[in-house]
């Protein structure tokens, strides 16, 4: 906040913020003007509180330039005053992410909760920057989402977005990423002779090739992976698994739909619990061993998930 003598007259007035008995007036960094009471600004702003008894704003037609554009403003000023608040679901990705920022910035705690759950609902839509601001502001769930819809972005991308502590805590939580996919190929193989039984299940071939394929894709989005050295030792292993499933797939009736990217938003690793559990009902009665191994998979992957380290760990 600076404060500055009065500027040209010619200067526009927010529509909403022009009160006749407004004490105080704000400029915004488009030259905007809103004439506010300060009263309002001190009970719901910490930093207005804390600058109350500056000499900030007390000068009779102080302005008190802020660097916040007259779209955030008009948004923020909303929250200071008793009258219904906006729809934060109308406001554009660009206005949003601002605004976030500026009651962060100003401490408005009546609008840092609605907002930040706003970004939230973002993540999908822009996980980079609701990360950057999830980290800014130490919102750990938060954190984690978005760090989690950016492991199919390609690692230069990631790069020239974060900072270089972030990108590095980043990269480390990206390889535990790929550790835990290449678990999953090779927690069983894409033949499997049940107990008792000498030949291969012909049924849990197809039930390999389809999870295999979804796995696949997620390594194929995020690019060439760059996994720790212990990894590099059995990449051959992984690519004859891989080939293995992509050309089963291939001749698979199945295949087109079950690759269905509706649900693309969610980490593979998430989505192949609900994967196996469609195999299971596809099955049927078929094959009871396959029933009970896509189970006992199942059961492994949401295990492995779950005591895997978030990102906010790594930081």
């Amino acid at each position: 906040m600076a404060a500055k003598a009065t500027p040209s007259p010619t200067l526009p007035v927010s529509k909403r913020f022009d009160s006749a008995s407004a004490d105080m007036t704000l400029q915004s960094s488009d030259n905007v003007l809103f004439k506010v009471h300060r009263v309002n600004l001190e009970m719901h702003s910490q930093v207005f509180a804390d600058a109350g008894g500056s000499t900030v704003g007390t000068v009779e037609n102080e302005i008190v330039s802020l660097s916040e554009t007259s779209e955030v403003l008009e948004l923020m000023l909303q929250y200071v005053y008793l009258q219904p608040q906006p729809d934060l679901r109308e406001v554009e990705w660009e206005v949003m992410k601002e605004l976030a920022e500026a009651v962060e910035k100003y401490e408005i705690y009546s609008a840092i909760g609605v907002c930040s759950q706003r970004m939230r609902e973002c993540v999908s839509d822009h996980p980079i920057e609701v990360l950057l601001f999830s980290v800014r502001h130490k919102y750990t769930n938060m954190m984690n989402e978005s760090a989690e819809a950016t492991l199919d972005i390609p690692p230069y991308t990631m790069l020239s977005c974060l900072p270089s502590d972030v990108f590095a805590a980043w990269v480390e939580y990206q390889q535990n990423h790929h550790a835990l996919l290449a678990k999953e190929f090779t927690r069983f193989g894409p033949s499997r002779s049940h107990r008792g039984v000498s030949a291969s299940c012909e049924y849990w071939h197809e039930h390999y090739a389809l999870i295999a394929a979804m796995l696949a894709s997620s390594l194929s989005r995020e690019g060439p992976p760059r996994p720790r050295a212990r990894l590099r030792a059995g990449s051959a292993g992984l690519s004859s698994v891989l080939g293995a499933s992509m050309s089963s797939v291939a001749t698979g009736a199945n295949a087109t739909g079950l690759r269905s990217r509706c649900d693309a938003n969610r980490n593979v690793l998430l989505r192949l619990p609900d994967m196996l559990e469609r195999r299971q009902e596809v099955g049927g009665d078929k094959c009871a061993d396959c029933k009970r191994d896509l189970s006992y998979w199942m059961s492994q992957t949401e295990r492995d998930w779950r005591d895997a380290r978030k990102f906010s760990d790594y930081l």
